[in-house]
């Protein structure tokens, strides 16, 4: 029971920091917020622009305001260029994961075809993959590279591979 007890306490401490994550979300996007940042800066730089002896300081502070909310109105949009632009990538990781994990998969099942026959040329790789005969050259050449199979033959039909 006591167990249960702690379970409830963590689910309305994650509830209550929800809460508050929504109303800072809630502040952040308000109308609010965002006269008084233009209100402030408007001030500031009209303080500025007097205190350093420019004329009209105050109808000039106006340009840097404006261009303040114009700035926060837009973030908005950019936010989701950024978040779109950042699930394009995570989906691009994920493909690339799930490229390399598949090729790692075809590289063993060539390692075990040859195990089973002695020796495997371009021909038996693209039937037992399923693949052109590029990438099965491809994965053949890799696999020689990282030196686990030797190529037997020079060119043509006659090229065959064995385990090392």
């Amino acid at each position: 029971m006591e167990e249960v007890e702690r379970l409830k306490e963590e689910v309305n401490l994650i509830k209550e920091r929800n809460r508050k994550v929504e109303m800072d979300k809630k502040w952040e996007q308000s109308f609010t917020r965002r006269a008084l940042l233009v209100l402030f800066t408007y001030l500031a730089i009209g303080v500025y622009l007097q205190a350093i002896n420019i004329p009209l300081a105050w109808l000039n502070a106006i340009v840097p305001a404006v261009a303040f909310l114009l700035s926060t109105l837009t973030m908005s949009y950019f936010k989701k260029i950024w978040i779109s632009f950042g699930a394009v990538q995570d989906k691009k990781i994920l493909v690339n994961k799930k490229q390399a994990e598949e090729k790692k998969v075809n590289k063993q099942k060539i390692l075990e075809g040859i195990d089973m026959q002695k020796s495997i040329n371009n021909d038996s790789v693209q039937n037992l993959l399923g693949v052109s005969d590029t990438t099965a050259t491809r994965y053949l050449d890799e696999l020689e590279k990282e030196g686990k199979i030797k190529q037997i033959g020079d060119t043509g039909r006659g090229v065959f591979y064995e385990r090392i």
